[in-house]
């Protein structure tokens, strides 16, 4: 297990604070749940990136306030999708996997958190 110690700050007024950041190691690098599904979620980037264009090209051409909005939703939706599937992944990896043990559990459950905290704001 490799940690980290990380000034987490916030962008709403609230003071910041440290935190501890940890990847468990394991033979593929950090976190090989997201490294076997690696060209899935690259695929899903790409489309989002390709969708971020596409708002900064409707900007860009004075496109009608609504399709421009009707862009942004479609990534809002398609952020949301990805991190749906990448919590699921750190779920499944970091805190109901059989091999774990209690403290990475708590420690994956607390990571957790912290990135679900920052989401939902």
């Amino acid at each position: 297990m490799k940690c980290f110690q990380r000034e987490i700050r916030s962008n709403r007024g609230s003071p910041s604070f440290f935190g501890w950041i940890c990847f468990k190691y394991t033979l593929g690098g950090y976190m090989a749940h997201i490294k076997s599904h690696s060209a899935k979620i690259v695929a899903r980037i790409h489309r989002i990136a390709g969708q971020i264009a596409a708002i900064e090209r409707s900007v860009n051409s004075e496109a009608p306030c609504a399709d421009t909005l009707n862009l942004v939703a479609a990534v809002r939706g398609a952020v949301a999708g990805l991190m749906d599937e990448l919590v699921d992944g750190h779920i499944r990896a970091h805190v109901a996997a059989a091999d774990l043990t209690p403290e990475e559990r708590t420690q994956g459950a607390d990571e957790l958190t912290v990135v679900l905290r920052r989401y939902v704001r």
